[in-house]
């Protein structure tokens, strides 16, 4: 047997395995939401649960630094291409995938910094000028 194939093989029983662990935790997170042991905000929660001021704040704040963030979006999306790119390597090389995963969280890390900054800078400017 190939080795291309084993890690093929190896990957979907991964992937596989992934899957059914995340749906597993998801259904006891539902289940305990659903029996009151885990309070939920039935507004849906993230930015919905901020009073309608803040929401606009928060999207100016990224609309604010939209060049930047398009820019590192899609240089997460050309990491994640390269990634995709060696895991479908006839065999796949695992330092070249784990170097690509690497460079994956990287520019993923780097998106969310640059939209938590911008919108730490808003809140300082709405905050300074008051």
């Amino acid at each position: 047997m190939r080795w291309g194939r084993v890690l093929r093989v190896g990957f979907v029983v991964a992937a596989c395995l992934s899957f059914l662990l995340n749906a597993a935790v998801l259904g006891m997170g539902v289940g305990l939401m659903r029996s009151g042991v885990i309070p939920f905000d039935a507004r849906g929660g993230g930015l919905l649960t901020l009073p309608a001021e803040q929401r606009r704040a928060l999207m100016l704040a990224v609309r604010e630094a939209r060049p930047e963030i398009r820019a590192l979006r899609r240089a997460l999306q050309e990491r994640r291409s390269d990634m995709f790119e060696a895991l479908r390597a006839d065999p796949p090389d695992p330092v070249a995938v784990e170097a690509a995963m690497q460079e994956v969280r990287a520019a993923t890390s780097r998106l969310q910094a640059a939209v938590q900054v911008a919108v730490v800078e808003r809140l300082r400017r709405q905050e300074a000028a008051r």
